[in-house]
């Protein structure tokens, strides 16, 4: 009777966990990006598929379109592969995106034609059409950390800032750099401005991100900067500053304060370098520094002839 009983239980089980993986099992990744002409405006995304009978059109509208731009725009058509360099076309926007993604790669591009009126432009912005626009980089905001991953793409899109083909990464990588220097120095502010370099004005709004007090952990403290990360920080920045888009408008006017703020955080690593050297030369003598200089007296003996 109790095997009967144990068997039951085991058939039971199976049957959950059957019926479990029937509904998570259409659960898919899939890399995305979007086109119009020769612009792209949606770089690689991994994008969530959570319903299997979901088309492609229908994945477009309900999925991607939320992510661009002005929401203006139409698919024409759809290519998936392997890779992302080598995609086929799909014939049918009627077809399910995970019959088709299951049989022939995780990527999957959209060609898409405006739907709104063209604007006029001069020939000054003929060669915007091979740019991304940072919005593209907005990523949803789960924690605090990406609020302050988005407040610096609002910033910079409030100068109309883009990035080439070839930029696409790079642009990425610029941005997660700034959310970690931000995130990093956030709480110290004020002390840049005492001890080394003021940070520029211009970024005085990004604060308030990285607030223990608003975490579940909240006996942590603010956390001390070290000179040896504030100086990684600004090589990096340097690096990025050297970039050829720093010298192209709207950019080139970003660049002195993007500069600004490198040079303020050399300025405090050297300050912390030179204050952890003095303590450690405090700590290693016998009397202490301030002992000796509190009784060091000068005579003057005389004049030399």
């Amino acid at each position: 009777m109790q095997v009967f009983i144990f068997c039951l239980v085991a058939l039971a089980l199976l049957v959950h966990i059957s019926d479990y993986w029937s509904g998570m099992a259409f659960i898919r990744l899939v890399n995305t990006s979007v086109l119009s002409d020769s612009k792209i405006l949606l770089p690689w995304s991994i994008i969530r598929l959570n319903d299997e009978a979901i088309t492609i059109e229908e994945f477009y509208r309900d999925c991607v379109e939320p992510r661009l731009e002005g929401n203006h725009f139409q698919v024409s058509s759809a290519y998936v592969g392997q890779d992302r360099n080598s995609l086929d076309l799909v014939d049918e926007l009627s077809l399910p995106v995970l019959s088709v993604v299951s049989l022939f790669g995780p990527f999957l591009r959209y060609l898409v034609v405006s739907t709104s009126p063209s604007p006029v432009h001069n020939d000054v912005s003929t060669h915007n059409s091979t740019l991304l626009t940072v919005q593209a980089y907005s990523v949803n905001e789960r924690t605090r950390k990406d609020k302050l991953f988005n407040d610096i793409v609002s910033f910079l899109a409030s100068s109309s800032v883009s990035f080439e083909e070839s930029e696409f990464d790079d642009g990425k990588q610029l941005l997660v750099l700034l959310r970690d220097i931000f995130w990093y120095i956030d709480g110290h502010h004020h002390v840049f401005e005492q001890r080394a370099k003021e940070i520029p004005p211009v970024f005085s709004f990004l604060v308030g991100y990285n607030v223990p007090q608003l975490s579940k952990h909240r006996k942590r403290l603010t956390m001390n900067i070290s000179s040896d990360q504030l100086q990684a920080y600004s090589l990096k920045l340097s690096t990025f500053l050297s970039k050829p888009y720093w010298n192209r408008p709207p950019w080139v006017s970003l660049k002195p304060h993007f500069f600004a703020l490198m040079e303020s955080l050399s300025s405090y690593s050297e300050y912390l370098f030179r204050k952890n050297k003095y303590m450690k030369l405090n700590h290693r003598s016998p009397t202490p520094i301030r002992e000796v200089a509190r009784n060091i007296h000068t005579t003057v003996c005389g004049t030399l002839q």
